[in-house]
């Protein structure tokens, strides 16, 4: 039986495919059972932490202590949180990677490309190629989006 956790299996289940494995295999949470020595810094009930299945190198994640599945049952103190949490990564991602640029990238629901039901957000080094834009038909103006909205 393969090792899902193993060091290997971690560098490599992006592309490899592994990683669909690994979540059909999942009886409970992750994020409700994470391990200590994943996490880098907890604050106010949320943890800036490695992501066991990186996309790229310097990977991080942002994820609620407390199991909650969107980003509407965010506390304030939550939010101030994740803000400090944010600059923390940044500042550790250029000083131990020499990395400068990243994405934050929230999803939200399954269509989104979420695979977990427990509010994560990434912070993904910026990388060629690692989010690949597909820019989609655009049916409606931005003009009229915002008149939509208002």
């Amino acid at each position: 039986m393969m090792d899902f956790y193993s060091k290997q299996n971690q560098m490599s289940a992006r592309r490899s495919g592994t990683y669909d494995k690994v979540m059909a295999s999942l009886k409970e949470c992750p994020f409700c059972d994470l391990k200590k020595k994943y996490i880098i810094k907890r604050v106010s009930g949320m943890y800036l932490t490695v992501n066991l299945f990186p996309y790229t190198d310097g990977h991080l994640l942002i994820i609620s202590q407390r199991h909650l599945e969107n980003i509407g049952q965010l506390t304030k103190k939550e939010w101030v949180a994740i803000f400090r949490l944010i600059l923390l990564a940044q500042k550790l991602l250029k000083k131990h990677l020499k990395i400068k640029d990243f994405a934050l990238v929230y999803h939200q629901g399954h269509r989104s490309g979420r695979s977990l039901k427990h509010f994560h957000l990434s912070i993904i080094p910026k990388a060629k190629g690692v989010l690949k834009k597909e820019y989609q038909q655009v049916n409606i103006a931005p003009i009229d989006l915002a008149r939509m909205l208002k």
